[in-house]
This record gives C-alpha cells, structure tokens and sequence, in this order.
C-alpha cells in the first residue's frame, strides 16, 4: 500500500516515526509531506525519513488562505507522481483537499476537537475521523 502522511507539527513526528518504519518494514511505501514548522524538518532529517516541505506557511488570515491554495496545489502534484492509496495526518486540510480531488480516502487523527475553524476546513473531505475521546 501507498500512503501519504501530512506531518503539520513536529510532534506529528513523533505520532508517525514508528508506524512509517514499522509499515515499511512490512512492504507498505511512504510519502512523507512536512510543514516547514519549528523543528519538524531537522526530526524528520534525524529520524532518516525523506521528506518534502510544503512550505512555512503563514500567520495573517490573507497568509493562510494563500498558503492553502500553494500547500494544496504542492500535495497534488507530489500525489499525481507517488499515487498513493491513502491519505493520513493530524487534521490536515491540504491532505483532505488532495485526497478529496483524487477520489482517495483521508484518516484525520486528532486531538484537539475544540479547533472548530481547523476541523471545518477537513471534516467534509475526511473519510474516517480519529479521536482520542
């Protein structure tokens, strides 16, 4: 199987770093896509999983929007080219956008479901929705 994980935060490392080896090690192929955040790239980097950076991303709501159209149009064409059967990730909504035009489904795991504006941007593309509670 091919998956293709959203990592958003640096401690979404350490959520996957485990499952991605432990899953590799049974045959299953990997397409790790990681927000430029703190120090999610140098984990990434001292765990050896191969990467590509979405971008920093931005603070200003007119940022965010921008950046929305930028990440999501990155995640299709590295999808497009890694055609991966699923999509997983910690409420990513560029994940669920790119999952959602490719007709593939999308496992949003979260942990926070107080993020009401986070949650509206994933949940009508998520097909499965994951929650400690």
């Amino acid at each position: 199987m091919k998956i293709l994980v959203d990592i958003g935060h640096p401690a979404h490392v350490h959520y996957f770093r485990n499952f991605i080896k432990i899953m590799e090690g049974k045959g299953h192929e990997f397409c790790v896509i990681a927000r430029n955040k703190e120090c999610t790239v140098e984990l990434l980097k001292n765990y050896k999983i191969p990467f590509y950076s979405r971008g920093k991303g931005s603070n200003s709501l007119v940022g965010k929007l921008i950046y929305m159209f930028i990440a999501d149009l990155r995640l299709l064409i590295k999808s497009i080219r890694f055609k991966p059967d699923i999509f997983l990730s910690f409420g990513s909504p560029y994940a669920a956008h790119v999952s959602w035009i490719l007709r593939k489904p999308y496992i949003a795991l979260t942990d926070t479901e107080h993020a009401t504006l986070g949650i509206i941007s994933f949940r009508p593309f998520t097909k499965y929705f994951i929650t400690s509670h």
